[in-house]
């Protein structure tokens, strides 16, 4: 995993319009397993707050899967899925072979979870 796709964690985590205290946490929690350092953690959100974070979606399956784990996790960090956060999850269900109604129902379902 690779930085670039840690940054479509980070703007998960924004997409809601703010970071809370839980998906700040689950970001530093998950930085280094991207091979990101936890220095640059802060950075990269301000630069989604500025709009100036764009990510990858990684071509590997397993990859992939990683990815998306850690998506759900994060947009159901706070127990809540705001319209930003599920408009996001949507718009990139389908680089995860998901259509809408799929993504819809795992976002249900792990908000369900916590």
């Amino acid at each position: 995993m690779s930085a670039e796709h840690f940054k479509v964690i980070v703007a998960a985590a924004l997409a809601d319009g703010s970071i809370d205290d839980a998906e700040r946490s689950l970001l530093f929690e998950t930085a280094s397993s991207f091979g990101v350092g936890v220095g640059l953690v802060e950075g990269m959100i301000e630069e989604a707050k500025e709009g100036k974070l764009s990510g990858k979606i990684p071509k590997d399956p397993g990859e992939r899967a990683r990815l998306f784990s850690t998506l759900l996790a994060m947009v159901a960090a706070d127990g809540e899925i705001s319209k930003g956060e599920e408009k996001l999850f949507l718009r990139l269900s389908s680089h995860f072979g998901l259509n809408e109604f799929e993504a819809e129902d795992l976002l249900r379902a792990s908000v369900t979870k916590i």
